[in-house]
């Protein structure tokens, strides 16, 4: 288990945790063909263990956002009440069989109100050693045991959910390597000018 910094606001935070944010910083873009394959991502956990919520999450400096989710409305919630913010603290599934009974979340708001979170199982979203940005996870509202195996399935899915992410970064990188690419572009373009003193004026020269 890693060392942690203190619980400064009310949760364990990740003693890496600036490179972290700064490395969510190329995954968390908009991309149609990613977001779909993300969604069934999702829709597979969700089949495959039988859990009414399955989730692709990013952990924020404050708020944790769903990339992708079945089950669910919300598009996030405050990183604060997010059992995710636990399971990127270690390479390894988090299980929560009943979280009434866990003092990490026996008084969260998730567990306590309408959303009634018994189960979770999450596994980070491990980019490269010790970054992890966020998790593949599933929810239930009755607890349950997750054996070894299940928790190793649900890793693997976590991996293909981690490799689209990837494409979605080199998707990314692109678009913002053509833009540069068209600034530059017009840049070039760009005349030179000389102010005329005598008709104070700006005489500008023709484009190249």
């Amino acid at each position: 288990m890693p060392t942690l910094s203190p619980p400064s606001r009310g949760y364990p935070i990740p003693p890496n945790e600036e490179e972290r944010l700064q490395e969510i910083l190329g995954y968390d873009c908009p991309d149609g063909p990613a977001q779909a394959s993300l969604n069934r991502i999702c829709l597979l956990a969700q089949s495959l263990f039988n859990v009414p919520i399955a989730l692709v999450t990013l952990i924020g400096r404050d708020e944790q956002k769903f990339l992708a989710k079945c089950g669910v409305d919300a598009d996030g919630t405050p990183r604060k009440d997010a059992f995710c913010t636990y399971a990127i603290l270690d390479d390894e599934v988090l299980i929560v069989s009943d979280a009434t009974r866990d003092a990490r979340f026996s008084e969260n708001p998730l567990v306590t109100g309408d959303m009634h979170i018994r189960f979770y199982a999450g596994a980070p979203l491990i980019v490269r050693p010790g970054i992890r940005l966020g998790t593949l996870c599933i929810i239930d509202t009755k607890p349950r045991e997750f054996s070894k195996e299940e928790a190793s399935r649900l890793q693997m899915l976590a991996t293909v959910a981690i490799n689209e992410l990837r494409r979605r970064r080199v998707t990314l990188n692109l678009k913002r390597q053509q833009e540069l690419s068209a600034q530059t572009a017009r840049m070039t373009k760009v005349g030179s000018w000389i102010w005329d003193v005598r008709t104070k004026s700006l005489v500008w020269s023709e484009e190249t």
